[in-house]
């Protein structure tokens, strides 16, 4: 918070306002996915739509793909396995290697007026 406490929060309705945070940090994955190389651009979208980054990707052959990701826990929770599945037709698979360090994120706020121009 910009006073300098800390507030641990299990759910998004208990965020403070915006304003009142300095940053947010929250658990980041390591996922490694394995995809037909038909369903790169499928898998990208998913995982670009989900704050995912990409680590590495390296074809395995011509037709396999295997990428590295790190992505927020909260984007993986709810469906990311079943729309994973969904948009490779069942053929990709992942594993999640291990639960990193918080990452800290600043939340964005509304443009200062009085520091514009």
């Amino acid at each position: 918070m910009t006073d300098g406490t800390e507030l641990l929060v299990d759910n998004p309705t208990e965020l403070p306002d915006l304003s009142r945070l300095d940053h947010i940090d929250e658990p980041m994955l390591a996922i490694t996915i394995l995809t037909p190389s038909e369903y790169l651009g499928a898998v990208m979208d998913l995982a670009q739509s989900r704050r995912g980054e990409m680590i590495k990707m390296d074809y395995m052959s011509t037709d396999r793909v295997e990428l590295r990701y790190t992505i927020p826990l909260a984007e993986v929770v709810i469906d990311f396995f079943d729309a994973l599945k969904s948009r490779t037709k069942g053929y990709a698979s992942s594993t999640t290697n291990r639960v990193l360090h918080h990452v800290t994120t600043r939340p964005r706020r509304p443009l200062d007026q009085s520091r514009a121009g």
